[in-house]
């Protein structure tokens, strides 16, 4: 987990040697955004519901990269 540091309130960044209370200070004081956050990411989805993908996601395989260019290879070589 990384471990976020306020500098106002740890401006010598200690929070992550001494687990310094500020660090746990930052989750009291901001968690609301957590909140919000997730009210927007949950409408980002349902637009995914409402208007699906149109063609199939690229795949960056390897396994496909590599068995293309043995197909390219084996019709250079047929020529």
């Amino acid at each position: 987990m990384p471990i976020l540091t306020n500098l106002r309130l740890d401006p010598f960044e200690r929070a992550g040697i001494s687990k310094s209370i500020n660090y746990y200070n930052w989750f009291v004081y901001q968690f609301w955004r957590f909140v919000f956050v997730q009210q927007v990411v949950g409408q980002l989805a349902q637009t995914f519901l409402e208007f699906p993908p149109l063609q199939k996601p690229a795949s960056f395989n390897l396994e496909q990269v590599k068995e293309q260019l043995q197909k390219k290879m084996a019709s250079r070589s047929a020529e």
